[in-house]
């Protein structure tokens, strides 16, 4: 009985020490966006948006810390935030504003391949791709 109340008191405990940032992310006439990319400042901790625009990323740490959250999508100008992590739950919805984006342009050439300048510089430098290949060291060993 003891354990067990252990263990739900340290689950209680481990729960309240992340915060998470929740909302909805919409256009300038108030539509929402789906697919944007929200994802934290530095590091690998992200999310995307649903079909509704509504996201909600729980990987924050909860206390005085700030983090920048940002908000990115193609057509769309990135959005910065900067939240503090003092709550358990923090609404954040974000307006995205349309951006223009332009392309260079791209030429294609009939009977051209581009990865023939790949291979002809493969072949030119065999020799020391094979000792290379030679001198690898995997990290990990597997069965």
């Amino acid at each position: 009985m003891f354990k067990k109340l252990l263990l739900l008191f340290l689950l209680g405990y481990a729960c309240s020490l992340h915060a998470q940032i929740q909302g909805t992310v919409t256009d300038a006439k108030g539509e929402p966006i789906p697919f944007v990319n929200v994802y934290l400042e530095g590091g690998y901790d992200g999310t995307t948006t649903n079909s509704d625009g509504v996201y909600a990323l729980d990987v924050l740490k909860k206390g005085t810390t700030s983090y920048t959250v940002i908000y990115q999508f193609l057509g769309y100008r990135t959005v910065k935030e900067i939240v503090s992590t003092t709550d358990t739950a923090i609404a954040l919805n974000v307006q995205m504003n349309e951006e223009t984006t332009s392309l260079d342009e791209v030429v294609v050439e009939a009977g051209v391949n581009p990865a023939d300048r790949i291979i002809r510089a493969t072949i030119a430098n065999r020799k020391a791709n094979l000792n290379i290949r030679r001198s690898f060291i995997p990290a990990v060993y597997g069965k």
